[in-house]
Formats: structure tokens, C-alpha cells, sequence
């Protein structure tokens, strides 16, 4: 290979991961292809000092889970090639959990620090770091902390990414350029697959009251429309689904999943990052309507996907969750809505009905159907 005239002092680690076989005894030699690439992202990622992508993992009690999410990255995501980072935010984990999960990053060489030191953090490359919180801050305020820190070392895009997703093919080469190439849209995410095989999303506007309130309330009267609308709501998004995407390669939606979600930092920063007012759930919604304030959108790609192991890291706090669940939903329609109190006092109504004494009753009908149809086949 001949040498190449341009010389590089070997300053920055994305750069060399960039052109990682142009590496000569400390100096990057690059042709003169790789040099306009190179310069091109940098006008493209408009002031970050990185060029890739920062994946930011929320982690509490769950290290076992976060290191298959860390290793599913490294296996199927370019991390070396783009320059990629992998934070790690660990919402005060307990004691030993928190210590295998510091045990993980310091045996593979990675940084640990707490979150009082951010603001000491002067490197700007690519790094894999785990950051312990003193508090378990939640959804919003923990990933807020690992934007703020991949802002710092000079990223202009990051993942959201929850560590009960698995990535099984690369996602952020389909996912990067729809937020490069148009500017209106500050966060785009993929299909997600539940463990039931199932999509997860995206999402419409939701409905309030009918939603929350009069279908729960009025069930046996509305179950039959309810499926049918549900079933024609389906197929038309669907159908909107595919003729956008077949024309743009992406589908302009209310809200993606915040499970795996990638966003640009700048724009999450000008609008206030996340709502730190809710602990868990309906945090999409509320980022979409922030960046709809604004003229800003969120954008739904089908064409590439996640594993999503929805509720293993929420699940241990029982029946707590549905009011913490509650509580965000209260939130999301009074300050970003405009609900008024009776109107928010009718889906508190129909919320609790729904969860506490709707819900369990179907359980127990469905139960008992079962048991009535396998008594019926035994019998045969």
C-alpha cells in the first residue's frame, strides 16, 4: 500500500477507529478517500467532537442483564468502526449487584466513576464507563445523566437503550442517517419484538378519557366495538406504515419505544432533556410533545430490529409500578395536555378500576374458561 502524503498525529481514538488499518508506529496515514469521509462526518455531526454514537444502559439490580445488553452490542453494532461509546448508569443498585457489575468493567479495563464526577470528566473519546448513582433516580433522570456525560466527551448522537434489549443485527448504521439528513427529526427508533414475538409500537396519541376511563368502566358494553376499532386502527397504521416507508424509508409516529430510541443530544438538550418529574413510564410521550413544541419530530423505522424483554427490570417492584405508572400518566395529561382536575380525576377512576378489580376479574374468568375447556377435552 503506498504510503499516503496526509499525516495524522495520533491525537484522537476515533479517529483511529475510524481508519483502524491505517495505523503506522503511532501515526494514522489516511488516503485521500478516508480524508474527505472523515471530514464530511465531522461537518455532519455539527460541533461533537466523536462521530459515532454514545449507547447509554440503565442499569438497577440487574447486572446479568446489562452485560449480555453490553455484549450484544460489541457483537453485531461497528462500535470500534464508528467510534462508539458504551455508558453505563447504575441507578444505586444493591451492594453486590452493583459490585459484579464493577467487577465486569474493571476486569475488561473500562472506567468506573461516580456521578459527582462528571463534571471532572475532560476526555473526548471513545470510552466504555460505568457510572454509579448515589440514588435510584429512575428513567429520566438516570438517562439523563448519561446524555449529559456523552454531551461532555462530544457526542452529537446517543442510543437510549434499556438492558432487557438485545441486538441481534446492526442498527444504528440503518437508524443514523435519517437523523443526519433531516433536521426535524430528533429521535428515531427501530422495530421492537417483544418476547411473544410481537411489535411493541409505535404508538398514536393517546386517547384519555375514552382509553382510561370509559372503556374500563363500561367493558361489557364496549368490548365488541372496542375490538373491532382496535382492529381497524391496526390495519390502517399499518397500511400508513407501509406507504410511508416505501417512499421515505421511515414513518413520522406520536412516539417511539423508549426501550431503544436513537436521539440527538442537542436537540434533547434545547428542550430540556427528559422530564425529571416521573420516575417511570409514559416518558415517550412526554419527550414527544417537548419536541413537538418545537417543531421537532420522532421517526419509526420497521425495516430493522430489537429484542425486547419488556417489565425484567421493572417487575421486582410489584404492584407499586401501577402507581407509579398512574402518577406519570396524571402528569403527562395535566402539564402537557391540559387536562383539568375532573377530567384527571375520571382516568384516576378508571385506571384503579381498571388494574385492581377490572383486570383481575378477567384473570380469574379466563382461569376458570381454561380449566373448563382442558375438563371438556379430558372428557373426550
Amino acid at each position: 500500500m503506498k504510503a499516503c502524503s496526509v499525516r495524522w498525529e495520533r491525537e484522537s481514538t476515533s479517529l483511529v477507529d475510524l481508519c483502524p488499518n491505517c495505523i503506522i508506529r503511532n501515526h494514522l496515514r489516511v488516503s485521500c478517500h478516508h480524508v474527505v469521509k472523515l471530514l464530511v462526518n465531522i461537518i455532519r455531526n455539527k460541533g461533537g467532537n466523536c462521530v459515532g454514537v454514545a449507547f447509554i444502559i440503565l442499569n438497577w439490580n440487574k447486572p446479568d442483564i446489562t452485560i449480555r445488553a453490553i455484549n450484544s452490542i460489541m457483537e453485531h453494532e461497528n462500535v470500534a468502526l464508528r467510534g462508539d461509546s458504551i455508558i453505563v448508569v447504575d441507578n444505586n443498585s444493591d451492594y453486590d449487584k452493583k459490585e459484579e457489575l464493577i467487577l465486569f468493567f474493571r476486569k475488561n479495563g473500562w472506567l468506573v466513576i461516580g456521578e459527582e464526577e462528571i463534571p471532572e470528566i475532560n476526555f473526548t473519546k471513545p470510552s466504555k464507563v460505568l457510572v454509579l448513582n448515589k440514588g435510584n433516580y429512575g428513567y429520566a433522570k438516570g438517562n439523563n445523566i448519561g446524555l449529559k456525560l456523552a454531551k461532555r466527551i462530544g457526542y452529537k448522537y446517543a442510543v437510549i437503550m434499556n438492558n432487557d434489549v438485545v441486538i441481534k443485527e446492526p442498527v444504528v448504521d440503518k437508524l443514523l442517517p435519517i437523523l443526519k439528513e433531516n433536521e426535524k427529526i430528533a429521535v428515531v427508533g427501530p422495530r421492537v419484538i417483544g418476547p411473544d414475538g410481537k411489535n411493541q409500537g409505535p404508538s398514536v396519541k393517546p386517547e384519555g378519557l375514552y382509553y382510561f376511563f370509559f372503556l374500563p368502566l363500561f367493558y361489557p358494553f364496549l368490548y365488541l366495538p372496542n375490538k373491532i376499532y382496535q382492529l381497524w386502527k391496526k390495519k390502517t397504521l399499518i397500511r400508513m406504515i407501509n406507504e410511508e416507508v416505501s417512499r421515505n424509508g421511515f414513518f413520522i409516529t406520536y412516539w417511539v419505544m423508549g426501550c431503544f430510541m436513537l436521539v440527538d443530544i442537542d436537540v434533547l438538550e434545547s428542550v430540556g432533556w427528559f422530564d425529571e418529574t416521573t420516575f417511570l413510564y409514559v416518558e415517550e410521550a412526554i419527550l414527544s410533545e417537548k419536541l413537538s413544541q418545537v417543531g421537532y419530530k420522532m421517526a419509526y423505522v420497521p425495516l430493522v430490529s430489537v429484542y425486547h424483554e419488556h417489565e425484567v427490570s421493572t417487575v421486582t417492584l410489584g404492584k407499586k409500578r401501577y402507581l407509579v405508572h398512574l402518577k406519570s400518566i396524571l402528569y403527562y395529561f395535566k402539564k402537557y395536555r391540559n387536562y383539568g382536575v375532573i377530567r384527571l380525576w375520571l382516568i384516576k377512576v378508571g385506571f384503579l378500576y381498571n388494574v385492581f378489580i377490572l383486570q383481575p376479574v378477567l384473570m380469574r374468568v379466563k382461569s376458570l374458561l381454561r380449566k373448563l375447556k382442558n375438563n371438556l377435552i379430558q372428557r373426550r
